[in-house]
């Protein structure tokens, strides 16, 4: 997971696993965007979702 700012973490996750994404969403998380990482056979692309801190 990473820490993005204004929120509390944000878990990654690949677009070849949607069940994932609806975990997430399930548990509160909210999908704010795309990324690509870049990994050993190349870059990936990976659903960006953040849970709002309870600040």
């Amino acid at each position: 997971m990473t820490a993005v700012e204004g929120c509390g973490v944000s878990p990654p996750y690949q677009n070849d696993n949607p069940a994932s994404g609806r975990v997430l969403a399930k548990v509160g998380f909210t999908r704010i965007g795309t990324a690509d990482r870049d990994t050993e056979t190349g870059t990936v692309p990976y659903e960006l979702y953040a849970l709002e801190s309870g600040a």
